[in-house]
This record gives structure tokens, sequence and C-alpha cells, in this order.
């Protein structure tokens, strides 16, 4: 089987470093590293990639930004989630924008291993509860968090992680008074009142490590 070229894209150094020992010794090649979304797209800008590897909690954009970027700006690159969001419809939609499947951190080396080879070889990764979702045959009804947006999703992200508005603009490079409008419909579509209330939500429904 021919070495597979893979870039890891998570801002926790310890979790991308212990990876990508057991991907270099299973003969994957894991080319480079990146903490963030801005550091991921100024190397994919120099170099090629079969697999992005990639996690959706990070700063400032946030991996589900980084599905929309790479899928658009390298079609050729597959690119698979590892995260520990749950797989809701929300990582469903990112899947029909471009992502290629779907892994959850609590997955075994192997699993990942395999999942690696299966992207690359243009075939998807996902869970049967995830492929009713990307499918349209899920008849649950959807949670309140499955009907947010990307940007949505992102900014509540950043709050639950105690992050400002203003703070969030400035990773976002959005105005403040665009974020505080993406708050105010999380606060609707949540069906809460207050940040402390969305970090409830969150907690509640497994959106957040604890």
């Amino acid at each position: 089987m021919d070495h597979c070229r893979v870039m890891l894209v998570d801002d926790h150094a310890v979790f991308r470093e212990t990876l990508a020992v057991g991907l270099n010794q299973s003969g994957i090649d894991v080319v480079d590293q990146a903490g963030s979304t801005q550091e991921c797209m100024q190397k994919l800008q120099d170099m090629s990639i079969d697999v992005l590897l990639l996690d959706l909690t990070m700063p400032g954009r946030g991996g589900a930004d980084l599905v929309l970027q790479v899928a658009r700006r390298h079609p050729d690159t597959a690119i698979l989630i590892l995260s520990a969001h749950p797989a809701d419809q929300f990582v469903g939609r990112l899947v029909k924008q471009g992502a290629s499947g779907y892994l959850h951190k609590s997955c075994s080396l192997k699993e990942v291993i395999t999942g690696i080879h299966t992207v690359s070889e243009g075939r998807m990764v996902l869970s049967p509860d995830l492929a009713a979702h990307v499918t349209g045959e899920s008849s649950e009804r959807l949670k309140p968090h499955e009907s947010l947006s990307n940007r949505e999703y992102q900014v509540m992200e950043r709050l639950v992680a105690g992050v400002g508005v203003s703070e969030i603009a400035r990773e976002m490079n959005l105005s403040v008074k665009t974020i505080s409008t993406y708050r105010k419909r999380l606060l609707e579509k949540l069906g809460v009142q207050s940040n402390s209330e969305i970090v409830s939500y969150a907690i509640r429904n497994s959106l957040v490590d604890v």
C-alpha cells in the first residue's frame, strides 16, 4: 500500500504529537501538523497532502470553517474529522459540504489508520447514525443545536469557552455587531437567555469536554 501523506490539525500539541508517532509507525506519512485553521491554510499553500485529519474545536475560526476552505481550495485533499463532537446534524452538514467522514476521539488508533486509508481511496467513513443524517433518512426530531448554522455553532463554541463577543469578532475577523447577531440567534434557537445557559446546554448535550 502506498504511503499516505497526512496533516494533523488539532490545538492540543501532545495529542497531535502522540498520534503522529502512532501513524508514522503504521506507514502513514504525517508530513506536518497545525494548531489552528490559519496555520493549516498557510501550510497548505506550499504542500500537497492526501488527507487532512482535523478536530472541530479550535481557537479562532474553528474546524468547521477549515472544512469549507479546504474543500473549496484543495478539492483533491480528503478531509477526515476526528473530534469529540457527537455525530449529529452539524457534523452531517460538514460531510455534505466536503468532509470525507467522521471519527470520534474515543476510537482506537487502528480505526484512525483504517479511516485515513479509506478516505484517501475516495470512500466515506460514516457511522450509521451520521449516514442517516447525511442521506436525510433520520426520522428523529432535530435537537436545537442541530439547526445552527456553521457560524452560529462556532460562536457558541467560543462563548462556551468563556470568550467575549469583542474577542470572538477579532478572532473571526467579523464585526462586533455581526457576532452579537449570531449570539442573539443562538439564544433564540437554543431556547436560552444567557451565556451561562448556553454553557449548560452545551454540557448537557456533550458538545464540550468537561
